[in-house]
């Protein structure tokens, strides 16, 4: 009874883990999607592959038109400067340098819609600086 049980649970687990599962019928034959992350250091866009319905940024990724990292806080989602250790992700680890390349498992690449709060956040601290000259 309990060997059952064992060969259930790692049923289970596999069946729950997205690597191990076959793609359906409708994505098998998609072709993959591109999408654009924004360079925080030169703000031009940079084409993602899409893996699965994912983004994805190798940790060596650099932008084409400065060759900046690609896979830093400053380009994630998760960055937030008013969090603890500035990332939303509670079980990260600290980064001292957000704008070098990390190893961060937790990383999720900042897209179009989360480019543009950084935007508007840019454009309320030039309003502030032109406000105190």
């Amino acid at each position: 009874m309990a060997q059952n049980a064992v060969h259930f649970h790692l049923f289970l687990r596999c069946w729950l883990s997205p690597s191990m599962r076959q793609p359906s019928a409708n994505t098998r034959n998609a072709p993959e999607l591109e999408m654009d992350i924004t360079c925080f250091h030169c703000k031009k866009p940079s084409p993602l592959e899409l893996v699965s319905g994912r983004a994805v940024v190798s940790f060596r990724a650099s932008c084409p038109h400065c060759s900046s990292d690609l896979h830093v806080c400053l380009n994630c989602s998760l960055h937030d400067r008013g969090a603890y250790h500035e990332c939303r992700e509670t079980s990260a680890e600290w980064v001292k340098d957000k704008e070098r390349g990390n190893k961060c498992e937790y990383f999720q690449p900042r897209t179009g819609s989360d480019n543009k709060v950084a935007d508007v956040s840019d454009k309320v601290k030039s309003a502030l600086d032109d406000l105190f000259k």
